[in-house]
């Protein structure tokens, strides 16, 4: 009897099986390893309650902050509500604050601590359950050791209050949990700054996080990324491009260029970068499955103060 032998073969320096992996394949695995389809099926909203530390600084000046933040997020109705309780720190005057933000309807409305409301128009961009979903377009990548595991990686483009961003998801291969994610964006925008002398500044803005890490543990029926830890680098370049004498000078008066001297023709291009760095690190104190939205409006929204100590005992 003749044996056959599934041998793998090389294509583009590294190998690929008659069974190869795909995306579908590496989030249904993500899926299963949280608590599984018929669970996350069955969830109409939720509530997470967490506290962040954070720093930002840069070449000029940086600062510490701490937070409590309780998050709803109503699946169905597609809406979202966010309580942050800001502690005393010198970005608030040392005082602790309360600031409270609402989506729905394609509209954000957030209400600062001195009671001003803010209204926006906001895009209807809503996650999914701890991002379960296969993105669009999404593809995947050569294998990658991360915080000390192999994982799969799968890479899509997306796109959050109009700008893009090159996301990169990272899936332990041994375990199926997304254990680590990374996005980096750039944006650039003209502006004319002076309709009379024609100067424009350009806005360029680059932006690169990672989250450095999950840690989870059984929450709810789930196992849940309780522990975030990530960092961000964030920089900022703005050129002025200032008319030339020439120009001035011809929007005033009629000029021969001819007999303009090649120095006054020049443009002055004046370049300045600022570049600032972030980490923060989150953790989930609770989180809880299908709660009565109108007991969370009145006494958690509404009430934020009573809400928090609510937590805050436990």
């Amino acid at each position: 009897m003749k044996k056959t032998f599934l041998l793998p073969f090389l294509f583009g320096g590294f190998f690929v099986t008659a069974q190869q992996i795909t995306v579908e394949k590496i989030y249904a695995n993500y899926v299963e390893a949280i608590g599984g389809k018929e669970k996350i099926d069955n969830i109409v909203n939720q509530m997470t309650i967490s506290t962040s530390n954070s720093s930002v600084s840069s070449e000029a000046w940086s600062t510490n902050s701490q937070t409590m933040v309780i998050d709803f997020i109503d699946y169905d109705a597609q809406q979202t509500a966010n309580i942050t309780k800001n502690y005393p720190s010198s970005l608030n005057g040392n005082k602790t604050s309360y600031t409270r933000r609402l989506t729905a309807n394609g509209k954000m409305t957030i209400i600062l601590p001195d009671g001003q409301k803010i209204e926006s128009s906001f895009p209807e961009q809503f996650s999914d359950f701890l991002d379960t979903t296969v993105p669009l377009g999404s593809k995947i990548l050569s294998n990658e050791t991360f915080n000390d595991k192999e994982v799969y990686v799968v890479n899509y483009e997306q796109e959050i209050a109009g700008i893009k961003q090159n996301v990169y998801e990272y899936f332990d291969i041994a375990s199926g949990l997304k254990i680590g994610s990374k996005s980096n964006s750039e944006t650039t925008k003209d502006n004319e700054t002076s309709a009379l002398s024609t100067s424009i500044n350009t806005s360029s803005t680059s932006v690169n996080s990672t989250i450095i890490s999950f840690e989870y543990k059984k929450m709810n029926g789930f196992l849940y990324p309780y522990k975030i830890k990530a960092k961000s680098y964030m920089e900022i370049t703005i050129t002025t491009i200032e008319p030339s004498v020439s120009e001035l000078v011809s929007s005033v008066v009629k000029v021969d260029e001819n007999k303009i001297d090649e120095k006054h023709k020049q443009k002055e291009v004046n370049t300045k970068t600022t570049k600032s760095h972030s980490e923060w690190e989150t953790e989930i104190l609770a989180v809880e499955f299908n709660i009565d939205t109108e007991d969370f409006k009145q006494n958690c929204f509404q009430n934020p103060e009573t809400c928090f100590e609510k937590y805050e005992k436990k």
